[in-house]
């Protein structure tokens, strides 16, 4: 609810305070050397102040829309960001004889560009609140259980002992806009990010002798091996004998506990499938991985043969090719596969699609953070029509927001899988289910009545709205959100 009003509230705030702004510009030109000094420093103060509520409303709009959602699957180089904010900042360094005297920091469960604002702010202030003497500022790290303490230290002005709570309140400030300009947001926001993460912040300080900011954020966690009441069963269909000992070997180096059957080729893993079938007590493959040209059968033609058959349908299968090109992948997406994987098949490669795959289709728990391999074989998974219902449901609860997103526009979402989506507290999701070409009315209908314009906006864009629907909608109080409702009535 703050960001959906920091939004609109940004929105509406900022309209007539660029017209003040832009009028106020407009009469100090068109009065140049007409008006006296008092009038002329009136104007200034009129550009200046509407200079700061700009600065304020967008700094409340960061504040507001800060948040660790998604960002406990994020592992991110502290070293790397310290590196980048300080890259930018080059200019005052240098013209400030700042000293920097930095350790080695670590990797943290925090999305990158919250860790650039958190440190971005603590640097700055350093700098800003400094003494007579060059800056000299300190930054250092230490485990502590599951979490790593860092300290930003300085050798600036320091803070009067009973103001340290005070100074991460929104707004607050302990010196005058003219001594020091700024919003007296950016130590709020560095509070904001840490408390979303689980984490403390506090600043040990005496007047005069500097400051050390401290606080906490939570250590990445370490990959466990992905545990399984049996091993999984995998089925290579591959007429090649040197890439079958490849794909071997790169199975022997995984973390994978499995069990590998062989076929030479199309023709010769259907008749092992259909014996399985006839079977009871013997289990079909958990994931089958099939090569593209074979002899006798290809591997478009055995993956159509598997799409009809309603016992094999289910089986998630990973196409082998030799190709990433553009069109290739297209195709093997039309002819119902699961995922691609490109030759040559490495450990690091089938050790993430067959992990990713097997979860999602068993309902496995992952506590591990996701590589971001992990996280594109999610997004493909998410976003193809042909991805199995199971693999779906557990995707809709996928703790990543990316992934959700393209979810949420897979034509293939039953209705049930439609209304988690549509409660979802991202409007990402939100935004990108109104693009989905088989959404039932009565989500439509909800969509069109989000407390957030931007899905607001959407829903009036989409082909299956109906009329009187976006009749409610071209009275929205939003103008874009009533302009586009609009447009699509001509349609009608």
């Amino acid at each position: 609810q703050l960001r959906q009003f920091a939004k609109i509230a940004s929105h509406d705030l900022q309209e007539p305070l660029r017209a003040v702004q832009g009028f106020a510009a407009l009469l100090a030109e068109a009065k140049q050397g007409e008006i006296n000094n008092d009038s002329a420093e009136y104007i200034s103060f009129i550009i200046d102040g509407t200079e700061r509520m700009k600065q304020l409303i967008q700094s409340i709009l960061v504040h507001s829309q800060i948040s660790a959602s998604d960002s406990f699957q994020q592992v991110t180089d502290c070293q790397s960001v310290v590196d980048a904010v300080l890259a930018d900042m080059h200019s005052v360094i240098n013209e400030t004889q700042t000293k920097l005297e930095i350790e080695a920091l670590p990797a943290v469960a925090v999305e990158r560009s919250q860790l650039v604002q958190l440190f971005q702010n603590l640097i700055s202030n350093s700098i800003k609140y400094r003494s007579s003497r060059p800056p000299v500022i300190s930054i250092a790290a230490k485990k502590i259980m599951h979490q790593w303490l860092f300290s930003v230290c300085d050798n600036g002005i320091g803070i009067d002992s009973r103001y340290t709570d005070r100074i991460f309140d929104m707004f607050s400030r302990l010196h005058s806009k003219g001594q020091y300009p700024g919003t007296g947001i950016g130590l709020a926001i560095c509070k904001k990010i840490v408390d979303s993460h689980g984490g403390n912040i506090w600043v040990e300080s005496k007047l005069g002798h500097g400051s050390m900011f401290m606080f906490t954020l939570p250590a990445v966690k370490k990959e466990r091996k992905t545990t399984m009441d049996e091993k999984i069963q995998i089925l290579l269909v591959e007429d090649s004998p040197s890439d079958v000992r490849l794909t071997q070997e790169a199975l022997k180096r995984s973390p994978l506990e499995y069990e590998l059957t062989i076929a030479g080729d199309g023709v010769e893993a259907l008749e092992y499938l259909h014996d399985l079938k006839k079977t009871a007590y013997r289990k079909l493959p958990d994931i089958i991985l099939l090569d593209l040209n074979m002899p006798r059968k290809n591997g478009h033609e055995v993956l159509e043969d598997i799409k009809k058959d309603p016992v094999l349908r289910p089986l998630p299968v990973i196409l082998l090719t030799v190709s990433e090109r553009e069109d290739d992948v297209q195709e093997a997406l039309r002819s119902k596969m699961n995922y691609y994987l490109a030759k040559p098949i490495t450990t690091e490669k089938i050790t993430s699609i067959i992990k990713s795959i097997y979860e999602l289709y068993n309902s496995q728990p992952h506590e591990a953070i996701y590589t971001q391999e992990e996280i594109h074989i999610r997004l493909v998974l998410a976003g193809n029509p042909h991805t199995s219902l199971v693999a779906l449901a557990s995707l809709a609860s996928d703790p990543s927001k990316r992934v959700r997103s393209r979810l949420a526009e897979n034509p293939r979402l039953t209705e049930e899988l439609q209304w988690k989506l549509v409660r979802d507290t991202e409007v990402e999701v939100r935004v990108n289910l109104c693009e989905n070409a088989n959404l039932i009315p009565a989500v439509l209908e909800l969509l069109a009545k989000d407390i957030n314009e931007d899905v607001r906006l959407a829903a009036s864009a989409s082909p299956l709205i109906p009329k009187h629907i976006l009749q409610e909608l071209a009275c929205d109080e939003n103008v874009y959100v009533s302009a586009s409702a609009s447009r699509s009535l001509d349609r009608f």
